[in-house]
């Protein structure tokens, strides 16, 4: 016959000691205004940074800024400094554009609105908003590689 299981200690049963988390700000989320690729509403993704304890989050949907107004209402009310940008897919990487001032946004949503304006409804092209894209002063950009199948970087570093 087994044995009984012995009673843990106090010590086995108190809560682990917490531990301090850097502070931690996403810098590319996709919102269901992606469509096809994000899943969830701009306030709810808001709301689940907040209660992970995110210090910040960049909304940067794809080509848009639909979901700002929804995202910056729940960010004031979660107390969540919300970044504002989008992202331009182009073939083997993705630059993520996030701006830093009002003239940033402004210069961002010229981007976004020449490369819209390049293509058919629901698309964009970024052959047309070439001139936007040397005018992003006042904007970081990041570039994301394109991940294959298996999620690993499509490119080799080289040592």
């Amino acid at each position: 016959m087994a044995e009984a299981p012995r009673e843990l200690g106090a010590r086995a049963l108190s809560p682990p000691a917490r531990v301090a988390v850097p502070e931690y700000a996403e810098l590319h989320c996709l919102s269901s205004f992606s469509f096809q690729r994000g899943a969830s509403q701009p306030e709810e993704l808001v709301e689940r940074a907040a209660a992970l304890g995110y210090r910040a989050l960049a909304l940067t949907d794809e080509c848009s800024v639909a979901g700002v107004v929804r995202a910056h209402v729940a960010a004031k009310a979660c107390g969540l400094k919300l970044l504002l940008g989008s992202e331009f897919r182009f073939p083997g990487f993705s630059m993520v554009v996030l701006a830093r001032t009002l003239e940033g946004w402004g210069n961002l949503c010229e981007c976004i609105t020449a490369a819209r304006r390049g293509a058919e409804k629901g698309h964009y092209c970024m052959d047309a908003a070439k001139e936007q894209l040397t005018q992003l002063h006042h904007c970081e950009l990041l570039l994301v590689p394109e991940r294959n199948a298996q999620n690993t970087p499509d490119f080799v570093a080289i040592s």
